[in-house]
């Protein structure tokens, strides 16, 4: 019979750290720019020209403590260009092209133009997605978790109190985005298949491809 022997403490412990020597040896640290939400997409905006997608919007209004959803898609052509289009629970579309703003709404044959002033009114949320790159010209940044950003207006912020995004690493960073206004109010967006600088047709961003038959100019 061969004797069974106690195998020394240290011989184990040297065991176990040989183990997660090599464990990582195989699956080595990432770098701080990998895991700091605003590295992440400060990297992937420096590669975005076009983004398009799917958005599901879901609107809470603090004093009537109601509710609401609506969803639709969206197209930002970097750096002056962002259309959403509506399409629940009603139709309607706006484009942003600089400082003039075109809206067109489901039983109109008009596109009303206007002009778009965000030091009076703020960025709207998807105009905000063109920009990221350069956040911290209009935004205080802080890490609230290893996913979320927020974001405080520097100045000319109008209405709105702050913005948090929710971050993920792939070709697009921004999983979500909830906007919280002055007066307590939240809308919160999410994206879902989006694609990037996949070319997008030229006409998306013409005041005229508002209306679903092209059939009318902007009104003067």
């Amino acid at each position: 019979m061969s004797r069974r022997r106690n195998r020394p403490v240290w011989a184990l412990l040297a065991g176990i750290l040989l183990s997660t020597a090599l464990l990582g040896l195989m699956s080595p640290a990432e770098s701080p720019a990998e895991t700091d939400p605003k590295k992440i997409v400060e990297s992937a905006y420096a590669q975005i020209r076009e983004i398009e997608g799917d958005f599901v919007q879901v609107s809470l209004i603090k004093e009537l403590e109601q509710e609401q959803r609506a969803s639709g898609r969206f197209f930002i052509r970097r750096p002056d260009g962002v259309r959403w289009d509506y399409v629940e629970p009603s139709r309607q579309s706006a484009l942003i092209l600089g400082s003039e703003m075109f809206l067109w709404q489901e039983g109109s044959t008009e596109v009303w133009p206007s002009r778009y002033d965000e030091k009076a009114y703020g960025k709207t949320p998807l105009a905000v997605l063109s920009g990221l790159d350069a956040m911290d010209k209009e935004f205080r940044v802080s890490v609230s978790s290893p996913e979320v950003l927020v974001l405080v207006p520097l100045e000319g912020g109008g209405f709105m109190k702050e913005l948090a995004l929710k971050i993920q690493k792939g070709d697009f960073p921004i999983r979500s985005l909830k906007v919280t206004d002055v007066y307590g109010n939240e809308n919160t967006f999410e994206f879902l298949k989006v694609r990037v600088n996949q070319g997008l047709p030229a006409d998306v961003f013409t005041p005229s491809s508002l209306l679903p038959q092209k059939a009318a100019r902007p009104k003067p």
